[in-house]
């Protein structure tokens, strides 16, 4: 149990589900594309100007944002060096990321869009124009990811217990990471963006092996993995402590529910795992967690309700569900309840049967 819960969160990060960032200099790793990229790039480009004249047009990228990405601060830096090249590092991948987080809310169009202008804004030449080759190269990657159905989080094998862990099937993944990858980043611009992701999937798969071992010791198994730590980098090795802690809590809050114990109970445990301070953003995760439950459970009833009116013609009450959901929850939050609902229904169907 213990093992699959480590290999669990660690198979998040080997898939691609916690990023590490180096402050690697380099304004290379600009480079021609193929054919299909440039196609693919001409397609975007022709649905991007009808997007701008739908959507009004974007000098900072920041103009009008997603809720999501309202007041908060774009997380990376774009760089250039003296000579006003790109410094290519991992930030650039961040500043990316976190547009790219808000495609659902926004069209993928409008968001591409949003980077760009922010380049544009931000970054003088030739290190803009750079970056938006670089853009242009991750685009293509999560294009092809999708396609092929590779999703950058793999949360099939995140925090589950029961997925089927091995060194041989995560090996697998990560080399179809690799592959795609190699096929649509330049080195510079793979090594800029994964190098400590990829220094983190190695120790996770080495570490892996070892465990199974059936050979080895639980001492020498023990000792092997500590050698293997040791050679890490420090951000890498501060990573596996809070991985370590995560496993801790889980466990612990599991054994708490057992026991049924109390709030002041929680606390101390938590306090004695992570401090104060983090026990206290535990604490306002729970009242927030059980306010979205709240809101939900109240939901349903309201959708029950309004479904429940066989008076009404079916799309009529189709319609009010829509009203009455826009109306509960902000934009943000309306794919997760669409969600939801189907699951809801889902599990009442086949309960009834």
């Amino acid at each position: 149990m213990h093992k699959r819960l480590f290999l669990a969160v660690a198979s998040g990060v080997l898939l691609g589900g916690v990023l590490f960032f180096t402050q690697q200099q380099s304004s290379r790793g600009i480079v021609n594309y193929p054919e299909t990229k440039a196609m693919t790039l001409t397609q975007r480009q022709s649905s991007q100007a009808v997007a701008s004249e739908e959507w009004g047009p974007l000098v900072t990228g920041l103009e009008r944002l997603p809720h999501s990405l309202q007041g908060v601060q774009v997380d990376g830096e774009l760089q250039h060096d003296d000579q006003g090249s790109l410094i290519l590092n991992a930030d650039v991948r961040r500043v990316f990321d976190f547009f790219l987080n808000a495609v659902g809310e926004e069209q993928p169009e409008r968001v591409s869009d949003r980077i760009r202008a922010y380049i544009r804004w931000q970054l003088p030449l030739p290190a803009a124009e750079q970056a938006l080759l670089v853009l242009q190269e991750y685009l293509a990657l999560r294009d092809a990811m999708t396609l092929e159905q590779h999703d950058l989080k793999v949360n099939a094998y995140r925090f589950s217990d029961e997925a089927d862990l091995t060194a041989s099937t995560l090996q697998q993944q990560k080399q179809k990471l690799l592959d795609m990858r190699s096929r649509y980043l330049s080195p510079e611009v793979d090594r800029a963006f994964y190098e400590e992701e990829d220094i983190f999937d190695d120790y996770t798969l080495s570490k892996l092996a070892l465990m199974e071992d059936d050979e080895m010791s639980s001492a020498d198994k023990s000792a092997a993995i500590a050698s293997l730590e040791a050679g890490l980098p420090l951000a890498i090795q501060e990573q596996i402590v809070a991985v370590s802690r995560i496993q801790l809590l889980a466990k612990l809050r599991k054994t708490w529910q057992m026991e049924q114990g109390d709030a002041a109970g929680l606390r101390q445990l938590r306090e004695s795992v992570v401090g104060a301070a983090a026990a206290d953003r535990l604490e306002q995760l729970d009242q927030k967690r059980l306010n979205w439950h709240s809101r939900v459970d109240a939901w349903m009833q309201t959708r029950n309700h309004i479904l429940a009116q066989e008076a009404l013609a079916f799309q009529d009450r189709q319609a009010g569900v829509s009203r009455a959901r826009a109306e509960n929850f902000d934009t943000s939050e309306l794919k997760r309840v669409q969600a939801l609902e189907k699951l809801h229904d889902y599990s009442s169907v086949n309960g009834s049967q």
